[in-house]
């Protein structure tokens, strides 16, 4: 590994920035460093191709330079939350449930004809008249002043209400941004350079940053000394990743890259995006109706049971629920070693007493394995993998994304190595 490997990655990812020859050997070093501390080196072990070398390093230095973008754009979330609206995406054939994701209101006040034609129920027509209005009278104050526009009655205004908005006086217009969105949409090195580019500043001590490529510097060498501080946090119980499993990584894109040309486009699958809270609602949907079986693989499995109905004892109660009428469930939970840090052990622990008084089959991965997945499958068809534990945390303040695909032979993929990995663990208990 050296430092030029993060040459392209940074003229991919900083646009618009000029670097100079000093500034940009500074910032590959330091990306060689995260990377580096972020499990980036590769014990050899087999023989691995410089290119499939220099890839794995840029993947482990990009994913610890989006976890301190994707902390940006939680705030950015948090402190807007009534700027965005939940969508039905699709009602897909089979899937058994809608599909959501968030996305951003209008600002009545400035959006344009083009986007205000867009808005169910208004169209050319509206559209004009609600400019004109505005035009004419002024910024609106409220959504029930759209009734002031001729044609737009009760029954219009009930159906934009949640897609449109009124500028809070306690903000400003800057905190809308087109960039700031962005980076909350999208929490990557590039999003985060257009916002830099277009005077936006977030804390870390970069306020004081005279040029864009400075603050890139601080950011980057913030981001460094972070890791470092956390060094192979993502690869518990590994010095080092080997290259025979960068490999076996290599062959998997691959594989996926297939599938994505073929059955998972074609009419044999169906898919779909899971962002934020809207996992919760959809898979505790999935487990209502499931009829044949449940496979779950879960890092954290938070269950109390203390008659505060978080949303992950709802996710537990619903399996238990399955598994009381006859559904045959399944469950790998993560088990850390004793004085780990990630406490997978003791967050897991009542979801393993409940789920085996029910006699559902569930065992602790062993202690040498970090069980960092997230799968739940359902009736050998229905499959969800993604970011999201079974905590409070991720099913309703964390920014997590998972994805929803609905197909028989992907379900089986997943299910030979479940089956595998759970057999061994059931021989060994």
């Amino acid at each position: 590994m050296n430092s030029t490997w993060f040459n392209a990655y940074l003229a991919e990812n900083t646009p618009g920035i000029e670097w100079g020859d000093k500034e940009r050997e500074i910032a590959s070093s330091l990306l060689f460093d995260i990377a580096e501390a972020n499990g980036g080196g590769v014990f050899a072990d087999s023989e691995l191709p410089a290119e499939a070398a220099r890839r794995h390093a840029v993947e482990r230095a990009d994913e610890a330079v989006r976890r301190r973008m994707n902390g940006y754009a939680q705030n950015v979330r948090r402190q807007v939350p009534q700027f965005f609206f939940s969508e039905t995406v699709a009602e897909m054939d089979g899937a058994l449930t809608a599909l959501h994701r968030w996305r951003a209101k209008l600002n009545l006040n400035t959006a344009s004809m083009e986007e205000l034609e867009a808005l169910p129920a208004i169209g050319d027509v509206l559209a004009q008249r609600i400019v004109a209005h505005r035009n004419r009278y002024g910024a609106f104050e409220s959504v029930e002043q759209l009734k002031a526009v001729k044609g737009i009655d009760d029954g219009i205004t009930a159906e934009i209400a949640d897609r449109i908005f009124i500028m809070p006086g306690q903000f400003h217009a800057q905190y809308l941004s087109d960039e700031l969105m962005a980076l909350a949409a999208d929490p990557s090195l590039a999003n985060y350079t257009a916002l830099l580019l277009a005077g936006g500043r977030f804390g870390m001590g970069m306020n004081t940053c005279a040029e864009p490529s400075a603050c890139l510097l601080s950011e980057l060498a913030s981001i460094r000394d972070d890791v470092r501080q956390n060094k192979f946090a993502s690869h518990r119980h590994l010095p080092m990743p080997r290259s025979s499993r960068i490999g076996e990584l290599a062959a998997l894109r691959q594989r996926a890259q297939e599938l994505g040309a073929g059955a998972i486009r074609g009419d044999n699958a169906q898919a779909g995006l899971l962002f934020d809270s809207a996992y919760f609602t959809f898979t505790r949907e999935l487990l209502r109706k499931a009829r044949k079986s449940i496979k779950i693989i879960m890092f954290y499995m938070h269950f109390d049971n203390r008659g505060e109905d978080t949303p992950g004892d709802q996710l537990v109660q619903e399996v238990l629920a399955a598994q009381k009428r006859g559904v045959p469930v399944q469950v790998i939970l993560d088990r850390d070693r004793r004085g780990d840090v990630f406490k997978s052990r003791i967050i897991n622990d009542n979801a393993l007493k409940a789920l085996r008084a029910a006699q559902a089959e569930v065992f602790f991965e062993e202690r040498n394995r970090a069980t960092h997945t997230k799968l739940v499958i359902v009736d050998d068809f229905h499959v969800i993998l993604g970011s999201h534990n079974w905590t409070t945390g991720s099913l309703q303040d964390y920014d997590d994304t998972s994805i929803y695909v609905a197909s028989k032979q992907l379900a089986e993929d997943y299910a030979i190595n479940f089956d595998a990995r759970f057999d061994v663990l059931k021989n060994a208990a």
